[in-house]
């Protein structure tokens, strides 16, 4: 049998055995998975309106807590104590007005059956539940069965929507609270789904949207009088209500009523369903509920659809307000102001007939003198401002650029908009910060990464999630000064030891391919 000779691949493998075992190599240090993970990572972090003061999530180990800080040390201690690894998920951290209480959610958000997950098979079963717990220390304690919570100002109530209603408990208890105070019964049970609850921001009424399926109205809970009105009612779906920071104004977006096509669509046998035509949209028996402002650009109830839109077989038809809503100056959009004393309201903008970029406002949310809105009208995502004081505003761009805007928040004086952005840095996120009324976007932060910006009361500081290619992500405050330099920055939590390995990290590089 013959041999094929040796090539230059043999060669040199045989020179590199020969190295090798002429000259072992060292055995290097493997870094352990306890030693990657040893790092708590924060989540969630919010800022208290009336105090410099900060509260996240910590996910440490596989248990997860509610850590606080306060100026001018910004100390981080931790306020609750699970320290069980038992899978329970802790979300939606509030915080009090002036920082003294911190509600949170414990549970996971139940799947489409209702189930909670119960990843410790916990033979009590597991619920989905608000908590709460005082800066000052002390056990946390269970609040009510619920999600969502709506914090008052003063820290001493959360509202909550379950069962197409509106809820509320009493932060602390007494031995004289009532049922309903206990989260055990309705606070506001109203015809049709609430949700949306907004609490104005001296804690004396409450917003909240009510849902009528083919309409919707914007209603305002009197905490004293206990009394419902609502805010000029009328045949259109009302959304998305937002306070004024004297409390003396809401505004709100309008959008025409469920087009009468679609009415019969969404409710095929609306008088033999339980509960008859209105019947709460969910519900066993009632009919599904079609999406606010159904009628134009989307599907409502599997029929209908507006411009473009599916009109379930039947083809365009030419009547008007059969299957396409609009108002009578064929803009499908409004946003209105109103006195919630007097429940009278009026319009300041609406969108053009023929609108292209303002047809999908989802959201408003009200800052010094302009009202804030999303859209993304072309490749990135903008934020926009319309003024509440012009006589005839129109929406102004707010944050231009060739880059994402993502993570954002509104300063507690409702002026400046603070917000995360690669605009400039395509690979890492800074934070910028402009006026909400428009002016020039300036960068704040310089460091590596920074994102989720939060802006603390005094208007000196914003508190932001910081990291770097190597150094995980962690709670670092900020001076508001334009070009802040990096070294001012004030890591404060976790504590990154020793023993993390930074070290046998790599930093990426960029390569672009042309």
């Amino acid at each position: 049998m013959r041999f094929p000779t040796c090539s230059f691949l043999c060669v040199t493998f045989g020179a590199a055995l020969a190295i090798v075992v002429a000259a072992p190599a060292p055995a290097q240090h493997v870094p352990t998975i306890k030693q990657w993970l040893a790092p708590g990572y924060p989540q969630e972090l919010v800022a208290a309106k009336k105090a410099d003061r900060i509260a996240w999530e910590a996910y440490e180990e596989g248990k997860r807590n509610v850590y606080y800080a306060a100026a001018p040390d910004f100390k981080p201690r931790r306020l609750t104590s699970f320290l069980e690894d038992d899978g329970t998920d802790l979300t939606n951290v509030n915080i009090s007005d002036d920082g003294s209480v911190v509600v949170f959610i414990r549970g996971s958000a139940p799947n489409r059956d209702g189930w909670v997950a119960n990843p410790s098979a916990d033979p009590n079963g597991a619920e989905r539940a608000i908590w709460a717990v005082r800066a000052t220390g002390g056990p946390a304690w269970r609040v009510a069965e619920g999600s969502n919570p709506a914090l008052s100002p003063d820290g001493k109530w959360v509202l909550f929507t379950k069962e197409g209603q509106v809820w509320r408990a009493a932060v602390n208890r007494t031995a004289s609270t009532s049922e309903m105070d206990k989260g055990l019964k309705p606070f506001i049970k109203e015809w049709g789904t609430q949700s949306s609850p907004r609490w104005s921001p001296d804690g004396s009424r409450v917003a909240f949207v009510s849902n009528r399926v083919d309409h919707g109205f914007i209603a305002i809970y009197d905490v004293k009088k206990r009394r419902v009105h609502y805010m000029a009612p009328y045949v259109d779906f009302d959304g998305s209500p937002t306070w004024s920071a004297d409390g003396k104004q809401i505004a709100f977006l309008r959008r025409p009523g469920l087009p009468f096509g679609q009415q019969a669509a969404t409710q095929p046998n609306a008088a033999a369903a339980p509960g008859g035509r209105g019947a709460v949209p969910g519900a066993r028996g009632a009919a599904p509920a079609a999406a606010p402002g159904g009628g134009r650009g989307g599907r409502a109830g599997g029929q209908g659809g507006g411009r473009g839109g599916d009109q379930g077989g039947r083809g365009a038809d030419p009547r008007p307000g059969m299957f396409r809503a609009a108002f009578e100056d064929g803009s499908t959009l409004k946003v209105m102001i109103g006195d919630p004393a007097t429940g009278a309201a009026h319009e300041i903008w609406h969108n053009a007939a023929d609108e292209r970029v303002f047809t999908n406002i989802n959201a408003i949310t009200w800052a010094g003198d302009a009202l804030l809105f999303q859209l993304e009208p072309e490749e990135w995502a903008r934020m926009y401002s319309l003024s509440t004081i012009a006589s005839n505003p129109t929406p102004v761009v707010l944050t231009p650029g060739e880059g994402m805007m993502e993570q954002n928040a509104i300063s507690p004086d409702g002026k400046w908009f603070f917000y995360a952005t690669n605009v400039g840095d395509i690979d890492r996120r800074h934070v910028w910060k402009v006026p909400t009324s428009g002016g020039e976007a300036v960068q704040v932060t310089t460091a590596e990464i920074q994102t989720y910006p939060t802006p603390l009361a005094s208007g000196k500081y914003v508190a932001v999630m910081s990291a770097t290619a190597l150094r995980p992500q962690s709670v670092g405050i900020w001076p508001t000064v334009a070009n802040a330099d990096a070294k001012t920055e004030k890591r404060i939590y976790p504590t990154i030891t020793k023993d993390f390995p930074m070290d046998a990290q790599v930093v990426p590089t960029n390569v672009t391919l042309k």
